[in-house]
């Protein structure tokens, strides 16, 4: 057991000289000007430690504190911070991205800044991150960090990780590539990122877009600038738009219980290349009837959603009912594009629809 303790404490003081090795590094000379970048700060594991009585992680840092936990920090940039939550990110709301969104473009908006980050828990950032992506007006850099490991760790990942962020989003190269996911030194655009590990701080995967780039030392490296998809007005609420998976053995009753709770549209994750079981076709069929939108997407990851099988549940029949197949084959991502679309009074018939969403995926 000492000889553990001793690892961690010496790991933890390693972790500790490298970042301020990083920051020392680029720390401008005297009489240069920083930039200036602002932190929004909204919890997440990054933001906690472990509660002695209970031995797990609870929000415990503020924005002050969690900014000061990272040395040379401030050496990089002149930083702006506002605290929109301080929250675990599975308790994450529609009603809290339309704060922070409003948060990001009064930053934004601001000449004198270069870029915004926003500190978030990893568990809903790819949520956060699409939304703010698809409600954007700005090319000045988004850059949303974390943490999978607390603030009581012995080499926590949290203060590099905002180091990273906060060097992306004052460098100017950075201007013009949307929103990003930046943890363990790899920036992934928030179109397209998913968390794939339950657990290890290499938790993003961007698909086949892979990284748009990497920050390593004290440098940004740049590969890929990606496409500007669809884009929507920040609205003043969002609607209620529920996800419904069919599964072996689905009845349709969870599609109809939706209906008859009055969601203004629901996606339904089908199989493969956007099919789905008879006894949900019947209940799609029910909800058309009722004028109530549905949009089609997958559990498969990659690939795109498209009419390709016939019969009672394939593609082109629900196309036929007036379902969309939709762009996005990332259930949670289809989700926030339709709540988009829907807020926005976009006309709720299918081809209106279907045009509106379809450069909102990757």
């Amino acid at each position: 057991m000492f000889e553990l303790k001793t690892r961690q404490a010496t790991w933890a003081v390693l972790s500790l000289v490298w970042l301020v090795v990083l920051s020392a590094t680029s720390v401008p000379a005297v009489g240069q000007d920083k930039p200036r970048v602002a932190v929004i700060t909204t919890g997440g594991t990054i933001a906690q430690k472990i509660d002695p009585k209970t031995g797990q992680a609870v929000p415990t840092l503020g924005a002050d504190q969690l900014l000061e936990s990272v040395p040379g920090l401030k050496g990089i940039a002149d930083i702006v911070v506002t605290e929109v939550a301080n929250i675990d990110s599975r308790d994450m709301q529609p009603s809290q991205w339309l704060a922070i969104a409003r948060a990001v473009a009064k930053a934004a908006a601001d000449p004198a800044i270069a870029g915004v980050v926003v500190v978030h828990g990893t568990d809903t950032m790819e949520d956060t991150g699409y939304f703010l992506e698809l409600t954007r007006h700005t090319d000045k850099p988004i850059v949303l960090t974390g943490s999978m490991r607390d603030a009581s760790s012995p080499w926590p990942d949290g203060p590099l990780n905002l180091l990273n962020a906060v060097r992306q989003a004052a460098d100017p190269r950075s201007a013009g590539r949307g929103v990003t996911l930046t943890l363990n030194g790899r920036i992934i655009a928030a179109n397209a990122a998913r968390k794939v590990d339950a657990g290890n701080i290499d938790t993003f995967d961007g698909g086949a877009w892979g990284w748009l780039g990497t920050v390593e030392g004290n440098k940004v490296y740049w590969r890929a600038r990606p496409d500007r998809g669809q884009s929507f007005d920040l609205p003043g609420a969002l609607p209620s738009v529920p996800v419904v998976m069919d599964y072996p053995g689905s009845t349709g009753a969870l599609l109809d219980a939706a209906v008859a709770n009055k969601a203004a549209g629901v996606v339904v994750v089908g199989y493969g290349i956007g099919n789905v079981s008879h006894p949900m076709y019947d209940a799609i069929a029910r909800a058309r009837a009722k004028g109530v939108p549905i949009l089609v997407t997958s559990r498969v990851n990659r690939g795109q959603i498209r009419p390709a099988y016939g019969g009672e549940g394939g593609g082109a029949s629900l196309q036929k009912l007036g379902a969309i197949l939709s762009p996005i084959n990332d259930p949670g991502k289809a989700r926030i594009a339709l709540m988009l679309a829907l807020a926005e009074k976009a006309a709720r018939d299918p081809a209106a629809l279907t045009a509106r969403l379809q450069r909102a995926g990757p």
